[in-house]
Parts: C-alpha cells; sequence; structure tokens
C-alpha cells in the first residue's frame, strides 16, 4: 500500500538535501583557500629569504663606502699638512738675498762716525747700516785705544730688545769722557771699535787733538736713537 507524503513533508525533504549539497561545496572553496594561503605565505616567506639575502651586500656597500670615506679623509689630512709645510717654510724662509731680519750687523762692515753729543764730556758714536738688508745689534761696542789696559766699561741698563736696522738706519752709543785733565787722563787720537762675538775692528780718528780719557770714561749700550745713547734710554 503506497503511503503519500504530505506536500509540506516533501518541501522540507528538498530543502535539507539542498543545504548539504552547499555545505559541501563551501568546505571544498575553504580548503582551496586555505590551500591558496598557505602556498601565498610560502612564496612570502622565499621572497622575504630572498629580500634577507640581498641585505649582505648592501652591507658590504656600506662598508666600502666607509672605507674609502676613509680614505678621502687621509687624502685631505695629508693635503693640508703639506700645505702647513709650504706655508711654514715660505713663512721661516730667508728674505733680502738670503739674509734674516735676526741676522746681525758687522760692525766692521758698518759706517762709523763720531760727532759731539751736545756736550764737550761726551762723544756720539754713530753705526750705519750700509748694507741692502736688515740687521740687528745688541749689548754695546767694544771701544779701545792703542796701548789700552781694557775696554771701556760700560754704563746703564741698555734697551730690552735687540736694535733693529734697516738699511741706511743707525745705531748709536754715547762715549763718556774725563772731565778733567788729570795724571790718570789721557788724550786719543784714535779708537779701535769692535762688537763681542766679532771678529776684527774698526779704527776711527778721533776729532781735534783728540778725545780726553780717563778713570770716568764709559760707553753705552746701543740704541736707536741718540737722545736715548745720552739717557740710556730715559724721557
Amino acid at each position: 500500500m503506497r503511503t503519500s507524503l504530505p506536500k509540506n513533508s516533501a518541501l522540507a525533504v528538498a530543502a535539507v538535501a539542498a543545504l548539504a549539497l552547499s555545505l559541501t561545496a563551501c568546505n571544498g572553496d575553504d580548503d582551496a583557500s586555505s590551500s591558496a594561503s598557505a602556498g601565498a605565505a610560502t612564496a612570502t616567506s622565499a621572497v622575504s629569504g630572498g629580500s634577507d639575502q640581498s641585505t649582505s651586500p648592501t652591507a658590504g656597500s656600506g662598508s666600502a663606502g666607509s672605507s674609502a670615506a676613509a680614505d678621502s679623509g687621509s687624502g685631505s689630512g695629508a693635503k693640508e699638512g703639506s700645505g702647513d709645510g709650504s706655508g711654514s717654510g715660505s713663512g721661516e724662509g730667508t728674505g733680502h738675498g738670503g739674509i734674516t731680519s735676526d741676522a746681525e750687523c758687522a760692525v766692521a762692515s758698518m759706517r762709523l762716525s763720531l760727532s759731539e753729543a751736545g756736550s764737550s764730556y761726551t762723544e756720539m758714536l754713530q753705526a750705519t747700516n750700509t748694507g741692502s738688508a736688515e740687521c740687528t745689534l745688541t749689548a754695546a761696542p767694544t771701544i779701545t785705544y792703542p796701548e789700552a789696559p781694557a775696554a771701556l766699561p760700560t754704563e746703564g741698563k741698555g734697551p730690552q730688545y735687540p736694535i733693529r736696522l734697516a738699511p741706511g738706519a743707525s745705531a748709536y752709543s754715547a762715549i763718556a769722557l774725563d772731565t778733567e785733565n788729570n795724571a790718570a787722563s789721557h788724550r786719543e787720537k784714535q779708537l779701535f771699535i769692535a762688537q763681542i762675538g766679532q771678529d776684527g775692528h774698526v779704527t776711527l780718528d778721533t776729532p781735534g787733538v783728540g778725545l780726553l780719557l780717563g778713570d770716568k770714561s764709559s760707553v753705552t749700550y746701543w740704541w736707536d736713537t741718540s737722545a736715548k745713547a745720552m739717557t740710556d734710554g730715559e724721557g
């Protein structure tokens, strides 16, 4: 005996069957999606690995750049050192035909003269640089005369700097004469002018009947003006 299902029951069975088919399809899609995601992840990992490997040459490139920079810095330093040496050589080099401004004046080659210094008891010695280069005079001249037992003593404190003489410039030293004619005094018609530490001397003829020298006679240090030589730099 055939039993017929109610119409509503048949519809329900059909709906359940359709739902089962739909779920089966969805599961298939999810599996495919998972496989695809796994594949993508693997591919991404491989790419990332390749990127990590590529950083090694980059690091090497940076090291090379640092080395080049270091080389460049070393080159620059060497250049600066060379420049300093050259500048120093130029600044410290000789001038005026090979003579520096610190060269000592050779008294034996200077023009020397005597003149009255505004007092009958003082004679002024003048030394003029006749060379083509600047030179310096220090200390005092050494003054003797024929048969002198010793050089005239030096008086005063003198300048605290060397006397620099440009070509044509002069230095001065005052000679104090004896103030009275007595047994210890004598007149000299010649003076021998020299400089400590230098060979040779210059012979000067004194004016008139000669200079009166004695126990009170002395000589000052070299000065750059006759006024300073008269006052030992005072005033």
